[in-house]
């Protein structure tokens, strides 16, 4: 290789390096943006793993360090927790009961009369539906994102409004230090957030909600893939535009945890060899899809501010052009598909995909409360 070639492949490094920061910039705006726009506390707080992952994501990139040492840990395991279902089942099993034990014990907690707490007659469970009838959430699923040990509901309160603070705080101190924004504000306008309402349970006892006849860690699993694309494809995707970048990014990084969540839960039934499969054939269909989906070298892009991967530009030059969202990304992964059609189907998956999901679970709109 002559010297020419190797100053133009540099140059072309530098160039993405820079498109890189680009996009840090344009999350962080966005983020921002939902942070100062939406005044509600499932959304929120629903959000927050999505702001762990901006700021460890950008600190990662800059290599500094945005975040002391024991905070970071905190942060870490906040963002770590979008792939709790993508690591071995017997891990999220645990992951999964411990939340049900914790928000159990909260809430016999605050029973009137310590003798009532055998009775089993306090809930332990929220589901949160939206008008159109699609889960969109649930509290067991939030409170593994917080792990915050203490039973106290005062406690974890405040605890889950200072990860907050401190997470939006971050964000706009990156914003200032590596962009020189110093004024924080609105950037654009959002649409309204859809209605929403709740159903209580306790997952102790018997339970209509719950459609398939399998173990409990098992029904709150899939209840917890859910609620994580359920809240990106009915939450996310109605208050903002389809063509924003972040949105995007989200939508494929909410899908492949999805996917690899899925993977691991049927993996793990399958290797069992139980007498009785749990899983229609149509999971394998959504497992197969999902390997086109999700290839490393886009997927580590999507998770990550590099266009490079182990120093390998992902982008190539012949697909590069600063007027294609990402740059030439999709193109360069999927050999010339555009970026709007891979974002449709990734649509396409992601919608299907709830629609299976939610076949497992009886939502009875009846019996959803809309005093929130």
């Amino acid at each position: 290789m002559n010297t020419i070639s190797v100053k133009r492949k540099m140059s072309f490094k530098e160039k993405l390096q820079e498109r890189s920061k680009q996009l840090i910039e344009i999350d962080g705006k966005t983020l921002v943006n939902l942070g100062l726009s939406v005044k509600d506390g499932l959304f929120m707080l629903s959000l927050l793993p999505y702001f762990a992952l901006y700021c460890r994501s950008a600190q990662e990139f800059f290599g500094e360090r945005i975040i002391d040492n024991d905070t970071d840990r905190q942060i870490n395991d906040l963002r770590n927790g979008l792939k709790i279902y993508s690591g071995k089942y017997n891990k999220s099993k645990d992951a999964t009961l411990n939340s049900d034990e914790q928000q159990n014990n909260i809430f016999k907690n605050m029973l009137r009369f310590k003798f009532m707490q055998d009775w089993n007659i306090h809930y332990n469970l929220g589901v949160y539906i939206d008008m159109e009838g699609h889960i969109i959430g649930d509290t067991q699923f939030l409170n593994y994102f917080l792990n915050i040990p203490s039973v106290d509901i005062e406690v974890q309160n405040e605890r889950a409004y200072a990860i907050g603070e401190f997470l939006g705080e971050k964000t706009a101190y990156i914003l200032n230090a590596y962009f020189g924004i110093k004024n924080i504000h609105k950037y654009s306008e959002i649409n309204m957030l859809p209605k929403y309402g709740y159903i209580d349970m306790n997952t102790n006892i018997g339970c209509q909600f719950f459609n398939k006849d399998v173990g409990k860690e098992l029904n709150l699993i899939i209840l917890h893939i859910l609620s994580s694309i359920g809240f990106v494809n009915n939450m996310l995707c109605n208050v903002m535009s389809d063509d924003n970048l972040w949105l995007n990014r989200i939508k494929y990084i909410s899908a492949h945890y999805a996917w690899s969540g899925l993977k691991k839960v049927k993996q793990h039934f399958d290797n069992e060899k139980q007498s009785i499969n749990v899983f229609s054939e149509d999971i394998n269909q959504f497992i197969k899809n999902g390997s086109y989906l999700f290839p490393s070298n886009f997927r580590n892009c999507m998770m990550h501010y590099d266009f490079c991967n182990k120093e390998t530009e992902v982008i190539m030059e012949k697909y590069f052009s600063d007027d294609k969202p990402f740059f030439g990304l999709v193109e360069s992964c999927f050999g010339g598909k555009s970026y709007s059609r891979f974002f449709s189907e990734l649509s396409i998956f992601l919608i299907d995909l709830e629609k299976h999901l939610l076949s497992w679970f009886n939502v009875d709109m009846k019996k959803v409360k809309w005093d929130l």
